[in-house]
């Protein structure tokens, strides 16, 4: 069903929903540990993070001085925001079980069956890139790095280009 945050916490506190997929962080910006006591983790990968970016004219009008400093500081920023979203996530999941929210395990099997039902999400986004004429392989590069990082993906993304 096609939703938004602004009706969640009232669709789960009326019964309306019985879940909403959510990262712990989200959860507890929203306080919708309040009004669904159940969470879930599904493990669906990793949290968005802000991501900045800039138009190519604009930075090239920049002196050397300021667009070194971009470069430099763009360089740490993914893993500056890696970092705080790790604490941001380890801090809403301890605040939710200390407000009595209850973590049910999820198993892999119940992960495979729901990952297989979903859209072929990477293959979708490659075929949209492609017909862009943008670089397309990255997405399914990207999997592989995570693969090769020891990620164990409930279904073959790959298999199924």
């Amino acid at each position: 069903m096609p939703s938004n945050l602004n009706d969640a916490y009232t669709a789960l506190q009326t019964g309306v929903y019985d879940g909403w997929i959510m990262y712990a962080d989200g959860v507890l910006g929203f306080r919708l540990f309040e009004v669904s006591k159940t969470f879930a983790d599904l493990s669906f990968g990793s949290v968005s993070f802000p991501i900045l970016t800039m138009n190519a004219d604009r930075f090239d009008e920049l002196s050397p001085e300021v667009q070194q400093i971009f470069t430099e500081v763009g360089r740490d920023w993914g893993m500056v925001n890696a970092e705080a979203m790790k604490a941001a996530q380890t801090a809403a999941l301890e605040t939710m079980k200390t407000s009595g929210v209850n973590f049910v395990p999820v198993d892999e099997a119940m992960k495979a069956d729901f990952a297989s039902r979903m859209p072929n999400l990477p293959k979708e986004r490659f075929e949209e890139i492609e017909a862009a004429g943008g670089p397309a392989e990255a997405i399914y590069a990207y999997v592989a790095a995570l693969k090769e990082l020891g990620h164990v993906f409930p279904r073959d993304w790959e298999a199924e280009k």
